[in-house]
């Protein structure tokens, strides 16, 4: 019982890191999307794709800051 009010130790840089991770590969696509024009579909898809993996990653995010408790500074 103890356990659940004691404070968890949640790494926020992890998920900021897999999402910048996430993002680079998005702006990377849509550049070769852009560049190229060609297999339009396929590269708009895997944008696609990886916008949504980057709303789980926020999602996730702000639910584990939601169990976080954050002292208030004085």
């Amino acid at each position: 019982m103890l356990r659940k009010l004691l404070p968890r130790e949640t790494s926020f840089f992890d998920f900021f890191e897999e999402h910048a991770e996430l993002t680079l590969d998005g702006a990377t696509e849509f550049l070769s999307l852009v560049s190229s024009g060609v297999n339009i579909e396929v590269k708009a898809r895997r944008i696609k794709e990886i916008e949504h993996e980057t709303d789980v990653i926020t999602h996730r995010c702000v639910e584990a800051l939601h169990k976080t408790v954050i002292t208030p500074m004085d």
